[in-house]
């Protein structure tokens, strides 16, 4: 999978400040200027390269969506109405408000875009930018083909599409999965990873430098950046990331998929099988949750248990769905944006579908009472 996993230089490697330098013939020999050294350049000096030689970053798509490959975002073949960052987790809502909205054509463009990036990376980057090129966000593209199958049957479509859903699919077990052994028995279900191989500068990169052992700094960029993976960036529900942690709510989505790639595939047969493992894995793991997160409550939403009373159980004791003004990121006040008292949209959804799906009357009238309130909030504001 061209890309993944491996750090290149922008500078020495590929790039524009490399080609150009060697277009200009400044030195005889082409290979002189790779071997040149880093030099310590004052700020002054470097802020005054970045007005003359930098154009400010692009911040509206413009037509046609076809951009110049020495740009800093991710090339996209077809020309939709997408944000710049395109955080491929949003996109799935984003997605099912254009089918409400008729605009069908545009969930397809948005599908086939997502099916373009998965041939050339193996998987969908995180965001639309090129220093996401080596994560990912929650594998939400099989929810985005059965959104888009309900609303238009287009079995010629989903025929096209399905290779590189189960492309994205394996890259998560092959890359992304870990096994435990409990009680005689091995589970395997799936984890953040991010095995990068450098530090990248972003705006946490001068505080690794700063607070962390030369030797622990890239350890711990790995958790952090395995951490963001999941979209919750950042929250206290990382503060104790260590290798492996098995999300609640990645596996949820994995459940959640291969029943759907099951039921593209008409094969009851491997659905049973598939689900059966995964469900077994979940409830023997990931129902005993010590602090509350909505992202533990996915499982309601993906379905993913073989038992209603643990099901019930898995809500009566959350212990964070009696706030009036919604469903709160966690009950930390950590100062963190994933965390109390923000509230995020997607996960409100996730969870008063999942209660509604349950056959309690308790359940359907907590998940109204939860639509009521978020709604509320959302018009008061």
């Amino acid at each position: 999978m061209p890309g993944l996993f491996v750090a290149t230089s922008q500078i020495y490697c590929t790039g524009e400040v490399l080609q150009q330098v060697q277009m200009a013939k400044l030195f005889d020999d082409d290979k002189f200027f790779s071997g040149f050294p880093n030099k310590t350049v004052p700020s002054s000096e470097l802020q005054k390269i970045i007005q003359t030689y930098f154009e400010e970053p692009v911040l509206h798509w413009q037509k046609p969506l076809f951009l110049p490959i020495s740009h800093i975002f991710l090339f996209f073949q077809k020309n939709v109405i997408i944000k710049v960052f395109l955080f491929f987790r949003e996109s799935y809502w984003v997605m099912n408000g254009l089918h409400l909205s008729e605009m069908t054509e545009t969930a397809r463009g948005m599908i086939l875009n997502f099916v373009y990036l998965v041939k050339r990376y193996g998987f969908v980057p995180n965001g639309g930018w090129v220093y996401y090129e080596q994560c990912s966000q929650p594998p939400l593209l099989p929810l985005m083909v059965e959104s888009f199958y309900e609303v238009t049957r287009d079995r010629d479509f989903l025929r096209q599409v399905l290779p590189a859903v189960e492309t994205e699919y394996s890259f998560w077990m092959q890359n992304c999965s870990f096994a435990v052994s409990m009680s005689g028995l091995t589970h395997i279900l799936n984890q953040y990873n991010v095995p990068v191989r450098q530090l990248i500068n972003t705006v946490c990169f001068k505080n690794i430098v700063r607070v962390t052992p030369k030797k622990a700094q890239m350890k711990l960029w790995i958790e952090l950046t395995s951490g963001a993976e999941s979209g919750w960036d950042f929250s206290s529900r990382w503060y104790i990331y260590r290798h492996p942690i098995l999300p609640a709510d990645l596996n949820a989505i994995m459940c959640r998929s291969e029943h759907l790639l099951a039921s593209f595939h008409r094969i009851l047969g491997d659905e049973e099988k598939a689900l059966s493992a995964r469900i077994k894995a979940i409830e023997s793991l990931l129902w005993d949750h010590l602090s509350f997160y909505p992202s533990n409550m996915a499982l309601l939403w993906a379905q993913c248990y073989s038992k209603l009373k643990m099901a019930d159980q898995g809500y009566a004791d959350s212990g964070g769905l009696d706030y009036p003004k919604g469903l709160p990121t966690s009950l930390s006040e950590s100062g963190q944006q994933w965390d109390m008292p923000n509230a995020l949209p997607p996960l409100q959804h996730m969870i008063i579908e999942g209660l509604s799906g349950l056959n309690s009357a308790h359940a359907k009238e907590l998940a109204f009472s939860l639509a009521q309130r978020w709604i509320q909030t959302n018009h008061q504001i």
